[in-house]
Parts: C-alpha cells; structure tokens; sequence
C-alpha cells in the first residue's frame, strides 16, 4: 500500500515554510528584539521581500496542488492531515514500534487512543496484539480511500489546467 505521496508531501509539510506561512511566535520574538513592538526601532522590509523572491518559483505548484486540495471531501482531508503533519518523534516507543508512520491516521480514527496507547507500550497482553491489527487496518483502509481521492481529485484537476 502506498503510504506518501510526493505532491501530498510537499503541499503539506514543505510548501507552508516556502510560502512564508508559520508560527507567529518567531515574528513576535524578531518584533520585540527590534523594539518594534514596543513602538520603536527601525524597520526593514528586506526580510520580506526575500522571502517572496524565494516563494515566487513555488506559486504555481502551490495553487495548483491546493486546488487539488480543496476539492477532497473534509475527511479525506483530515486523514491525510493526521498522516502527514504527524512527526514521528513525537510518539511513545511502543507506539513508533507497533504503529509506525500509521500512528496519526490511528490516533485520528480510534475512538479511545489512550487504550490503543497502553496496548502498543504492553503488545503482549491479551487481546492487544489484536487490537492494534484491527487499529492498522482501519488507518490502511483510510490511508487507501483518501490517496484515492486525492489522485483522483488530481486527475480532474489536471483537465482544468
């Protein structure tokens, strides 16, 4: 089963740093280091018009994928969100281990997540070697369903271009 897909990748996890979308903390921080958010300070706009010179060779593809996008129905787009914006780093050792790169898609479909956490960090009890087969396969079909969507969105998107 294909896990990724390429476009997906991009236009979720690389396209928002290319297009200057982000956390607000890092420009409030360079706002009151400027003093700029205490009223004063000088003010450049050089940073800015960097950051567009970088994004303007990106745009095209960004338009062109979002509107991809927007047309996936809203839980096709949400499991995708869960499967890709997911960092990996950030799971229990039990459930890298027993869940992998399916972990988001699981945490986003299972309606108790802390019982599927207790089964991946004690896999050998009963029943919990089971219960997370049944976790994976919802995520799989899931995972499945809406990378069809999505190449099927990108398909009619294609005769509009």
């Amino acid at each position: 089963m294909e896990m990724t897909d390429p476009d997906l990748e991009w236009l979720l996890c690389v396209m928002p740093a290319l297009m200057g979308e982000g956390s607000g903390h890092g420009a409030i921080v360079a706002a009151l280091e400027r003093g700029q958010a205490l009223g004063g300070g000088f003010s450049s706009s050089a940073g800015a018009e960097d950051a567009v010179e970088r994004a303007r060779p990106h745009v095209e593809r960004a338009r062109r994928l979002r509107g991809v996008w927007v047309r996936l129905k809203a839980q096709d787009r949400l499991v995708l969100e869960a499967h890709y914006y997911q960092p990996r780093s950030q799971w229990c050792p039990g459930v890298r281990a027993h869940l992998g790169e399916l972990a988001g898609t699981c945490k986003l479909l299972t309606p108790m997540w802390a019982s599927l956490e207790l089964a991946c960090s004690n896999a050998s009890q009963p029943g919990h070697a089971a219960r997370i087969q049944r976790e994976i396969g919802r995520a799989q079909r899931a995972l499945t369903l809406a990378h069809r969507a999505w190449k099927d969105a990108r398909a009619e998107a294609v005769l509009s271009w």
